[in-house]
């Protein structure tokens, strides 16, 4: 092997040695880990088809159902495909709901309670490019929370300082949507995201879904590629060594 190119990987050897290693995963069309789904059986809360982000202990999660008749697998990795209409059990409502779930201790005790983090949810209408953003908690005040002596008691209970988990299902027809300019019967496209801070602001992580409406209104949903954070790091240290070693090179030949 070239003694340049052994360099190179030696010292992006080094290098890696100081890299955090990010112990995330996202798992899509799976369930939830214990305590599951705990918010009622009013929205068929079951607990499959989740887009779940997992690390160091927490749980994010995002999934779809129609409402009333269970939950949806999504059709490619984190995209759901739901009925343009209104629920036939209630007219004022569309077919569908959007499931949040935030566990801190998915994994055991992390010592975390939500009175330790903020979490987010942000709903955007990729057809006319309006959307909702806030702590889930304020946004959604009935959510239900968790707390190791078992779920609490009905709506409006959770108890920052107690409890570590909390999740709901949302309907784009509830007032707090209404800055999306939401129409049940129109074809569209929303991208969900969920994340978690610290209390510094700081975003500690985040999962995000896509639910089609009907045809999707004509919308793209853009497709990452992600990056190894490595790479960028190792091409630095390839271009630093070549470097060095060009400048030796010329050194060496004018002596």
């Amino acid at each position: 092997m070239n003694r340049l190119v052994r360099l190179a990987f030696a010292g992006f050897g080094a290098m890696t040695a100081f890299i955090p290693v990010a112990h995330a995963a996202v798992i899509y069309d799976t369930s939830l880990a214990a305590p599951g789904v705990y918010f009622g059986s009013g929205n068929s809360g079951q607990n499959f088809g989740w887009t779940v982000n997992t690390f160091d202990g927490i749980e994010l999660g995002l999934t779809t159902v129609q409402r009333k008749v269970g939950g949806l697998t999504p059709t490619t990795s984190n995209i759901y495909n739901v009925q343009l209409g209104a629920d036939p059990t209630q007219s004022t409502r569309a077919w569908w709901n959007f499931n949040f779930s935030i566990n801190l201790q998915a994994a055991g005790d992390t010592g975390l309670h939500l009175s330790d983090v903020t979490g987010n949810v942000t709903v955007v209408n990729m057809l006319n490019n309006q959307s909702i953003s806030g702590d889930p908690l304020t946004l959604f005040p009935d959510s239900d929370g968790y707390s190791s002596a078992g779920k609490d008691a009905g709506h409006a209970s959770v108890n920052k300082g107690a409890d570590y988990a909390y999740q709901n299902s949302e309907n784009l027809t509830f007032g707090q949507f209404a800055p999306l300019a939401f129409d049940m019967n129109q074809n569209d496209t929303y991208m969900v995201t969920l994340s978690l801070l610290n209390l510094a602001g700081q975003t500690l992580g985040s999962v995000n879904e896509y639910i089609v409406a009907g045809t999707g209104g004509g919308v793209t949903i853009p497709v990452a590629v992600p990056q190894p954070g490595t790479l960028p790091l190792f091409a630095s240290g390839l271009v630093a060594l070549g470097l060095l070693g060009w400048r030796r090179k010329k050194k060496l030949a004018s002596v």
